[in-house]
């Protein structure tokens, strides 16, 4: 799930909360009531814009992994994004123009689509 970023000396790449004790194994549902996205009730993308890699990040070989929290409401419609895990102003803006620009699809407990909050890492790595 990779994407070139501006210059194509990086990559940016989009993940779940999984892996980073958002996932408790109770039904997709985090440990603080956040739905671990892409999980089978979380909510996923149903257009995924992946995040630009910013020409002066790769210039000043900046890297890391913003984490965004994101609220949905039950028809998968962005409600609010905000970064709770920094990889500096430059990465932080990209990821969030993202998240901004995706769509979503609503999660779903019982059958019925709900409101929820997600985590989505986006990763920002240079090659070589």
């Amino acid at each position: 799930m990779a994407g070139n970023g501006g210059s194509g000396n990086g990559k940016a790449e989009l993940g779940s909360g999984q892996g980073d004790g958002a996932d408790n194994g109770n039904g997709g549902i985090g440990n603080s009531g956040v739905l671990v996205f892409g999980s089978a009730e979380g909510p996923s993308f149903a257009k995924q814009v992946r995040p630009k890699y910013p020409r002066l990040a790769v210039a000043r070989r900046e890297q890391g992994t913003v984490k965004l929290m994101i609220n949905l409401d039950e028809k998968g419609r962005l409600l609010n994004v905000k970064v709770v895990e920094s990889a500096g102003p430059r990465l932080d803006e990209a990821a969030l123009e993202a998240a901004k620009a995706s769509a979503y699809l609503p999660a779903i407990q019982a059958g019925k689509n709900i409101e929820c909050r997600a985590i989505i890492l986006m990763r920002f790595a240079l090659n070589g």
